[in-house]
């Protein structure tokens, strides 16, 4: 007799009718312990019923479940202690106004968003019933443009006033302070209103953007849904009062309505579709590049530039810029009695003086042109305000030109060899270059070949190589030193010394850990060069040089002033006049292993290169004589690169058959 211990789960058998009895399947049922079964060529007695116990469920802090409906998963949630833990329940409970939920289902969710929520420990999200806070009612209350969550002056949209501050905040202060390439409110993820005074991203994206319909309305993030003023708004549910770009009504009564269809709408959350300066004034929509006629005769006197225009009436336009430009050229024109000599002065917003980015003020010399430019402008709205250059009013002609990004910096492969803009295509000398052609002799950068024996080939690879125009693989620091480059038009560079080289030292000083950055200086100028802030350590030196790894090409050396109230170790180098070129900076730290600095630069442009009296480049040749000129606004008298094609004007050949040859026989 064969002793049977029944492990199975009777139920299962019964269902399946697995049992073989000999003669075929038969179904059965639990037999009691002790009894004996007939299996068909012997007996089986039962000797223990127990059944197999389920496996135990993991703890709730480690079961990739949500238990307690919070909205955070395991250990990522308050109440877990560690993976053991078996309860996810918060202890003590969140307040109301900070456990992330919609407590009182008004559409807003914790501080500061809720208006029933004065700070993030208050335990009652409740609305008090009294009127909606200034930042929350879609109205423009201080008259300066800005309605709510965009007016500096709100932090939040219970904020009870829109008065702005006496400094600008960090979200609207025209500044990138935290170094991510996008400025300010709305379009900084890290601004969850105008007067935010925080513009670093958060570790998770905002409600406005994380590309999700967080309030199911069928519209996701900002500019789409009415609920978003930003992309940092962390609260897509929309505003009890419904935005006039999202309200189905053509309230400008220009024809279109709503965004994206009506031009004066920059969002679904914009409060007007009009371009509104104020209560009581719009400005005239541009369509787009183009001239249009105006005049000032009739209109108000309210507003001026920094250059002038005071006393004198005002016309304002908008110009909505959608695309990353090499620049926007704004001109004002007008021919015969009565034509303005005008001041422009161009702003982000409306009726914010400390927003202008631009301001030209043109002669009273009975000549009526006028022009301001604006280089690498950011996409987004400006208010192009025509003013009087000496009181008055009269009738002008405004050109708006945008001039598109050069075929070495527009993102598109414009010679179709499979690499696109400085520095990855060899055809890309600088990133200003309009023409992407490869040269006709392969770079070395570019050529799939180890030049200089160092083991690494080609740009990125090689640290000799600057891009992949670049002629020479030779290490230009020394074998194998990589240097930082310095993002040319930041006022700030943040770096540190540690893990750097230690092969260097300057005239005055230095010798420690040293970084190396590169700066491309793009045009004639006087620069400032410092490294003396309360970020950077004591002893710490700079001196530029001319070429990396030669210390005969030192341009200036400094290890601070030493001198009273000022006194520092932290060097500051001032270079009188610099050349279009490479500059390679030493931040040289004495003690230690290195760490951080502040590195800053001060730029006055100084004459073009091609206009400016002076044998640049040293090849005997001054400005327009100079084959690296190609007219008094160039900015480099160098000469083209080995390779590169010469000018007609200095290519030895008859160009266009007249019998003289090249400058300065050729008219």
């Amino acid at each position: 007799m064969t002793r049977v211990r029944w492990v199975g789960l009777w139920a299962a058998l019964s269902v399946a009718g697995c049992v073989d009895g000999g003669g075929g399947t038969e179904t059965i049922t639990p037999p009691d312990a002790g009894a004996t079964v007939d299996g068909g060529a012997g007996d089986a007695r039962i000797v223990d019923m127990a059944p197999v116990q389920d496996m135990a469920p993991p703890p709730q802090c480690a079961n990739n479940i949500d238990d307690d409906d919070d909205g955070l998963i395991d250990l990522m949630d308050r109440g877990c202690r560690d993976r053991s833990d078996d309860d996810e329940s918060d202890d003590p409970p969140l307040p109301a106004c900070g456990n992330g939920m919609d407590d009182d289902a008004d559409g807003f969710i914790d501080f500061p968003e809720d208006p029933g929520c004065g700070s993030d420990q208050d335990d009652d999200e409740t609305d008090t019933g009294t009127p909606l806070p200034q930042c929350l009612d879609g109205t423009d209350n201080d008259g300066d443009g800005y309605v709510d969550l965009a007016d500096p002056g709100c932090a939040s949209g219970a904020d009870p006033r829109e008065a702005d501050p006496a400094e600008r905040p960090v979200c609207s202060n025209a500044l990138d302070d935290d170094g991510d390439g996008v400025i300010d409110f709305p379009l900084d993820p890290g601004c969850s209103a105008a007067g935010d005074e925080d513009e670093a991203d958060l570790p998770q994206p905002p409600a406005c953007f994380n590309g999700g319909d967080d309030d199911g309305d069928g519209l996701v993030d900002y500019p789409e849904d009415p609920g978003c003023a930003g992309r940092g708004d962390r609260d897509e549910g929309d505003p009890e009062v419904v935005p006039a770009c999202a309200d189905g009504i053509d309230n400008d009564r220009d024809g279109l309505i709503d965004y994206p269809d009506d031009f004066g709408c920059q969002s679904a959350a914009d409060p007007a579709e009009g371009a509104a300066c104020g209560r009581n004034r719009s400005a005239v929509e541009l369509p787009g590049p183009g001239t249009v006629q105006g005049s000032t005769r009739g209109a108000d006197f309210n507003e001026e530039g920094s250059c002038g225009g005071r006393g004198a009436s005002e016309t304002i336009y908008l110009y909505r810029l959608s695309q990353a430009v090499e620049a926007l050229v704004i001109s004002t024109a007008g021919e015969g009695e009565g034509a303005l000599e005008t001041t422009l002065h161009v702003r982000r917003a409306c009726l914010d003086a400390a927003s202008e980015v631009a301001c030209a003020r043109e002669a009273a010399d009975g000549v009526a042109a006028n022009s301001v430019t604006l280089e690498a402008p950011a996409a987004g709205d400006y208010y192009i305000i025509v003013d009087g250059a000496a009181g008055g009013s009269g009738t002008f002609e405004l050109s708006i030109q945008e001039v598109p990004l050069a075929a070495c910096l527009n993102g598109v492969d414009d010679d179709g060899d499979g690499r696109v803009d400085y520095p990855n295509d060899p055809g890309c000398v600088r990133p200003s270059d309009r023409d992407e052609t490869d040269p006709l002799t392969t770079r070395e950068c570019a050529n799939d070949e180890d030049d200089d024996g160092d083991g690494a080939v080609d740009f990125p690879l090689d640290p000799g190589c600057r891009s992949a125009a670049d002629p020479d693989e030779t290490d230009l620091c020394g074998q194998g030193v990589r240097f930082d480059v310095y993002p040319v038009g930041e006022p700030v560079y943040l770096g540190t010394t540690e893990g750097g080289t230690q092969q260097f030292q300057g005239s005055c000083g230095g010798g420690g850990v040293e970084r190396i950055i590169a700066y491309d200086n793009p045009f004639n100028a006087r620069l400032v060069f410092s490294v003396n802030h309360p970020e950077t350590p004591e002893n710490t030196a700079l001196y530029v040089r001319g070429t990396c790894d030669l210390a005969g090409s030192e341009v200036a050396c400094d290890v601070g002033g030493n001198v009273g109230a000022n006194m520092s170790s932290k060097g500051t180098v001032e270079i009188e006049r610099a050349a279009p070129g490479t500059l390679f900076l030493f931040v040289d730290q004495n003690f230690g292993l290195g760490g951080p600095f502040k590195l800053t630069v001060e730029v006055e442009r100084l004459p073009a290169g091609c206009s400016d009296a002076r044998d640049n480049d040293e090849d005997g040749f001054v400005d327009g004589d100079d084959v690296g000129c190609s007219g008094p606004d160039d900015e480099d008298e160098r000469d083209p690169l080995e390779g590169e094609p010469l000018p007609a004007c200095f290519n030895r050949a008859d160009d266009d058959g007249d019998g003289l040859v090249d400058f300065p026989l050729d008219p």
